[in-house]
């Protein structure tokens, strides 16, 4: 698989361990990936560890998306659920009603008896966001 990252003038493929640490962040998402090597391609001045170090960031390549998935959870009052989820691997609902809510908006996944983030950039940014003592 050969990905597009830019340089000062020239756009050039990446390939091995930037391949792997993408699909790591974004876990193959299709619409995260696209936002992400348009970003690398487009960005000027923009690594690809610049990248990776800024991509859960308020400001990063992604926060847009990033924002319009935390309100949409303040409104569907899903906050607590994802907050347990980053604490504990785990939704405070009684039923399972709570982990398809998450899953069917595409922020979480069951490995073995955990519910977790759909991936890593879903990780690093809610545990910033909802993990502390604010809610």
């Amino acid at each position: 698989m050969t990905l597009l990252t830019s340089t000062a003038a020239t756009v050039r493929p990446c390939r091995g361990p930037q391949t792997r640490e993408l699909y790591e962040l974004v876990h193959g998402q299709p619409y995260l990936t696209r936002v992400a090597l348009y970003r690398l391609a487009t960005t000027p001045g923009l690594t690809f560890r610049k990248f990776l170090d800024s991509s859960a960031d308020d400001d990063g390549p992604f926060s847009d998306h990033l924002k319009a998935l935390l309100v949409r959870l303040g409104s569907a009052g899903l906050e607590l659920a994802m907050r347990e989820v980053i604490r504990r691997g785990r939704d405070p609902g009684e039923s399972s009603d709570t982990y398809y809510r998450l899953k069917g908006a595409g922020l979480v996944t069951r490995e073995d008896d955990r519910i977790v983030p759909a991936n890593l950039l879903y990780a690093r940014f809610f545990k910033r966001m909802l993990a502390g003592p604010q809610l």
